[in-house]
């Protein structure tokens, strides 16, 4: 689910050899080189940003905190980073990726050009496979692409790259379950704090709080001050206790995004129990090669006689990981279907039109013959 984005990334960045060896990242471009049938192309170039940085984060651990940042992987060698700011920064640059060679950003295009000529001499093109390049301002992206020629253009493969990220290796899984922990104890923390009555400002802000203490990198919170029909992100200090409060949670660790739906509320909801329920079912037939459109169809047919919430209808969720949103949306009109390795969060929400309004979720990991809960909201 897309939220704001922190203007500033805080959180712990640094490169742990220990949960992510600098084998698994030389898997993942094996992968990938793998996967580019494109024979001309000689390297690959990740582009990454402070808002866009899924790619580049997956093959180099690497987050651009400061500005743009490039990753070069040539096809033999090395790979190498140019990232934002002064020389005098690298050190601590150094200390977020894996990579030995890092370098300040100047003239992308040019440095990528000369790179090619020392990791493949022979090349005669030089074409470069471009990931995130959507992503990339006009300011960047036009003198980036002139530098190869017009005879050169890149090669897109974002594409590619992200169907690889949407399988979860070992390793990853292991990493969203820890995820989901942190998520656990911001809920339990929302929980505890909108038991007492406090200010909705102070219940986001514990959540906040709790999952920052357990190793979150990032957190991004929506709440509800009618009920649940909308919500809306913290913005101004807000001195009044809300019940039921409808709230969303999203944390990301150690680069994987897990996010889920929180009702806090003194007495019982029989619309959030009937969601709920409605939820219990999709997960039930959740399992590789069910059409999406299935689960959506599903969850409204079950959460009657309530209609669906307006941020869920249609959409019961999507595959999530490095983004808190990756392909497919899980919709009543796709026509793909669930894989085997991949992580969804799946969310049902309903109304009864008037004053009552619940939206319930969880995080499932899907295997071959179902499905297996890695969070839930109850």
């Amino acid at each position: 689910m897309l939220t704001m984005h922190s203007t500033l990334l805080i959180g712990p960045y640094d490169w742990d050899a220990e949960l992510l060896p600098q084998d698994e990242f030389r898997e993942r471009i094996r992968d990938l080189w793998a996967s580019i049938s494109v024979q001309d192309v000689v390297a690959t170039v990740v582009y990454g940003d402070s808002r866009n940085h899924a790619e580049i984060g997956y093959l180099s651990n690497f987050v651009p905190k400061l500005g743009p940042a490039f990753l070069f992987i040539p096809r033999e060698g090395e790979p190498r980073l140019l990232v934002s700011g002064a020389p005098n920064m690298l050190p601590a640059a150094q200390r977020l990726t894996w990579i030995d060679k890092v370098e300040p950003l100047r003239d992308a295009g040019k440095t990528m050009r000369q790179w090619i000529k020392e990791s493949a001499p022979s090349a005669s093109l030089g074409r470069v496979a471009l990931i995130g390049g959507h992503a990339m301002r006009a300011a960047l992206y036009r003198p980036f692409v002139e530098a190869f020629g017009p005879e050169n253009g890149p090669v897109d493969g974002t594409s590619i790259l992200r169907a690889l990220m949407r399988h979860k290796r070992p390793r990853e899984l292991s990493l969203m379950r820890e995820a989901c922990a942190v998520l656990t104890a911001a809920k339990n923390a929302l929980a505890e704090a909108a038991r007492f009555g406090v200010s909705v400002t102070a219940v986001i802000v514990e959540a906040e709080r709790a999952a920052y203490h357990s190793g979150a990198q990032d957190v991004r919170t929506l709440f509800s001050l009618d009920g649940g029909k909308t919500l809306r992100p913290f913005e101004l200090p807000l001195d009044m206790a809300v019940d039921p409060l409808q709230a969303y949670i999203a944390v990301r660790y150690t680069g994987y995004w897990v996010e889920g739906f929180v009702l806090a509320a003194r007495s019982p909801n029989p619309v959030w129990t009937q969601a709920h329920e409605a939820l219990k079912g999709v997960i039930q037939i959740a399992k590789a090669g069910v059409p999406c459109r299935e689960l959506a169809n599903l969850a409204e047919e079950r959460i009657k006689p309530y209609v669906s919430h307006p941020m869920t209808a249609g959409n019961v969720g999507n595959s999530i990981g490095c983004s808190l949103e990756e392909a497919p949306q899980l919709r009543a009109t796709s026509n793909e279907k669930l894989e085997a390795g991949c992580v969804y969060t799946l969310r049902v929400g309903a109304s009864d039109g008037r004053e009552h309004h619940a939206i319930t979720s969880v995080v499932i990991a899907v295997h071959q013959q179902g499905a297996e809960v890695l969070w839930s909201s109850n």
